[in-house]
């Protein structure tokens, strides 16, 4: 079982009542990671690593990194650039990046009560720093044009997808892996 699956982390999500996979059901070949220190198992896309050994973090007293911090002495850009969010944009579009956001946004029937558990609950930004990044992400993936001609269901896609991908993203440029950037977010500390 993925270490993933208990806290509804996990890009394979079952369903707790039939027990059949809810996300990515078309997928017949998962590859796996197992941690070298307390041995449990992660998906590789829930560890987000495909290296062995794999480390999930279990034992580590890692100080967090403030992204926060980045953001507030060199704004956005000290964090993100233009380039990434467009690539990570694409990515997910593609199928190239599995995530269980982008899954549930295609899919908005599939769990309700999963796709509320992976919204981010907090970030301890101002709401004009908020909504720069919101509208840098915007811009980078040229939604921006397409919500001003009313495509309005993209905004749930840049605040519900591309915001935490991003964080995760960042997290993991600073050796924080997938598994580990959730939960991370999870307990609002991470930023």
């Amino acid at each position: 079982m993925c270490m993933a699956e208990s806290m509804q982390f996990c890009i394979y999500q079952t369903s707790d009542n039939t027990g059949e996979r809810l996300l990515y059901p078309e997928v017949k070949l998962i590859k796996w990671v197992q941690c070298k220190t307390c041995r449990g198992w992660l998906h590789q896309d829930c560890a987000g690593m495909e290296m062995e050994p794999f480390d999930c973090g279990c034992e580590d007293s890692i100080e967090r990194p403030r992204i926060k911090d980045a953001v507030d002495s060199g704004g956005i850009h000290a964090v993100f650039s233009k380039t990434q969010i467009k690539t990570l944009h694409d990515d997910l579009l593609s199928g190239k990046l599995r995530s269980n956001r982008i899954f549930l946004w295609r899919n908005p029937a599939t769990s309700l009560r999963l796709k509320q558990h992976l919204k981010i609950r907090t970030l301890s930004w101002s709401e004009q720093r908020m909504f720069k990044l919101l509208r840098f992400i915007e811009v980078a993936t040229k939604i921006s044009k397409k919500i001003k001609r009313g495509e309005i269901h993209l905004l749930d896609f840049v605040f519900d997808v591309m915001l935490p991908e991003l964080l995760i993203k960042a997290l993991k440029e600073h050796g924080i892996n997938r598994f580990r950037a959730e939960l991370m977010m999870a307990g609002g500390n991470a930023f």
